[in-house]
């Protein structure tokens, strides 16, 4: 691991944990993502390494891991820093760049791993969903189905009484891939017609191939 370069570090940590990438500086509404980590975001708790953060829209984030691999890259990346210092000295373009010089695709992404991951966990849920075999409306069936995935970005609003619930919307239109839908018992859907797909549009990056 010492031997790997920060773009093969953040690279490495990004397939692991769906984080937002982010960019170099956390300000604003844009938050805390995985380039603007610091030193103060982590804490390593036994063989845990634990990363709580608020992220884009001052929504607050947890994230933790216990694989030997990542939490060793952690640890030595953390090593000499103070608390305001970024765990990895990378930048968007050159992580970015990094990518597409090592993958076959053309298309790919640093959001595909969010992507990826949103998508494998939705794919999970339908089978799930399906195995349940309980009849509801699609609205009420995307919100089971998107729950885990959500769960999983961090997707969460606040309610009116200061408290944060899951929030599926922003994972269904901007991560989860629609072919995805393909998979649900239709036959499940109370209110399922020809028109259902264009309500489940999404806006991937790269083919589904490339989030796997």
């Amino acid at each position: 691991l010492s031997d790997l370069t920060e773009e093969e570090k953040v690279i490495s940590l990004a397939s692991h944990l769906p984080i937002r990438h982010g960019g170099e500086k956390d300000s604003g509404k844009k938050g805390v993502g995985l380039l603007s980590l610091r030193k103060k975001h982590i804490q390593i708790i036994g063989d845990t390494a634990r990363l709580d953060f608020m992220g884009k829209g001052n929504i607050p984030q947890s994230y933790n891991t216990s694989d030997p691999r990542m939490v060793e890259l952690i640890k030595n990346n953390l090593e000499g820093k103070g608390d305001e210092d970024r765990l990895f000295e990378a930048t968007v373009a050159r992580d970015n760049s990094y990518l597409k010089n090592t993958s076959a695709s053309e298309t790919i992404h640093l959001h595909n791993f969010r992507h990826g991951a949103a998508t494998r966990a939705a794919e999970k849920s339908v089978e799930e969903f399906n195995k349940a075999g309980e009849s509801m409306t699609l609205a009420e069936a995307q919100k089971i189905i998107g729950k885990s995935a959500a769960e999983l970005l961090g997707h969460k609003k606040k309610t009116g009484s200061g408290e944060y619930e899951t929030d599926t919307s922003s994972t269904w239109s901007n991560y989860i891939h629609p072919e995805v839908i393909h998979g649900v018992n239709r036959n499940l859907i109370t209110d399922w017609d020809d028109s259902i797909n264009k309500s489940w549009v999404t806006n991937p990056r790269g083919s589904l191939d490339s989030k796997r």
